[in-house]
């Protein structure tokens, strides 16, 4: 896709999300949680990542004509697609961990990893119970297979149906977890992640319903590209604000709603006109997908080279070392893929 087809809004979000779930999981450098519950509510950044995927997944489904979906090759097709697309960086990350893993400690036995993380290796987390070579990459494996599921639900029950029965599944998986469990970070301590598809299939849905929303709203009618610019600055502001203080709780949900509010403002209009902007928003939004793979990575590196040093300094170091070789994994991948 070209920059010129792509919303620099958007793009500029999945970066700065990519960085909240880092940060979010950086917390625990030196060994204990940082001072003050900086970002408690980081994990939320996933939210973001799956409804976006939705929107994108129906903007993707309706440009190659809903009525054309055939439930054998087109579907095996997504599959491939999707592997295609996911599945390098993915398998360098996990191979880049395995490596230093086993350099940085002599616990670590390639044997045990390959043992152990096959699903992952596989990206069948959410299917089996297993020691994870890297617990946050079930993010991917729940969205490559509720994509899946929702490509299927769409061939076969129509698109009607699907809008029908997919929202009936959304309101009594959220309502259960709102009422049972209060909060939505459902993985934080499970090795079977089947929960986090039930997750991503309700987010992704939320998704798919956001742009067909778009598609007949006209807001440019009623205000202006600056009122509407600052309606999406108030609003990441308020995520960021119960992002940064809140966290395993009810405001999850509060937070979900207005990150798909936040979605709905950027993809309705693109706000951001500045070509020298948008390329590098459109940048930063192409090695988020990378810098999420190898966070894990980064901070082993980073807890082993420099224990007890300052967090504040050690983070900032952390952030540029990981958009620098997200960077590097990221073009290698596409020169090799291109070959």
């Amino acid at each position: 896709m070209k920059n010129k087809q792509k919303n620099s809004t958007i793009e500029l979000y999945r970066f700065l999300f990519t960085c909240i779930i880092f940060i979010y999981h950086f917390r625990t450098y030196n060994g204990s949680q940082n001072t003050n519950g900086s970002f408690s509510g980081g994990y939320l950044g996933v939210e973001f990542f799956f409804v976006i995927s939705g929107v994108f997944l129906m903007k993707s489904i309706d440009e190659n004509n809903f009525q054309n979906i055939k439930i054998n090759e087109e579907l095996i097709s997504f599959i491939k697609q999707k592997y295609r697309r996911l599945y390098p960086e993915y398998l360098i990350s996990l191979l880049l961990l395995m490596f230093f893993s086993i350099l940085f400690s002599d616990t670590y036995k390639l044997s045990k990893f390959i043992i152990n993380g096959y699903p992952d290796l596989l990206c069948l987390q959410i299917f089996f119970l297993n020691k994870n070579i890297n617990s946050l990459l079930w993010f991917v494996s729940a969205l490559i297979w509720a994509s899946f599921i929702i490509k299927v639900f769409m061939s076969v029950l129509g698109e009607k149906l699907f809008y029908f029965v997919g929202g009936l599944f959304t309101i009594i998986y959220f309502s259960f977890i709102y009422i049972n469990i209060g909060h939505l970070n459902l993985t934080q301590n499970h090795h079977f992640y089947l929960d986090g598809f039930g997750r991503a299939f309700s987010e992704l849905y939320i998704g798919s319903m956001l742009f067909k929303l778009s598609l007949n709203f006209h807001i440019e009618k009623f205000i202006n590209s600056k009122i509407l610019l600052f309606s999406k600055t108030i609003c990441l502001f308020l995520i960021l604000k119960m992002m940064f203080n809140e966290g395993n709780n009810r405001f999850d949900f509060l937070i979900l709603i207005c990150i798909s509010v936040l979605i709905f403002l950027a993809i309705i209009k693109n706000t951001i006109s500045d070509s020298w902007k948008s390329s590098l928003y459109i940048f930063l939004g192409s090695i988020s997908y990378t810098m999420y793979l190898n966070q894990v990575l980064i901070q082993k590196i980073i807890h082993s080279l420099f224990p007890g040093y300052n967090f504040t300094v050690i983070l900032l170091l952390s952030i540029v070392f990981l958009i620098l070789i997200s960077i590097f994994i990221h073009k290698f991948v596409k020169h090799f893929i291109s070959q």
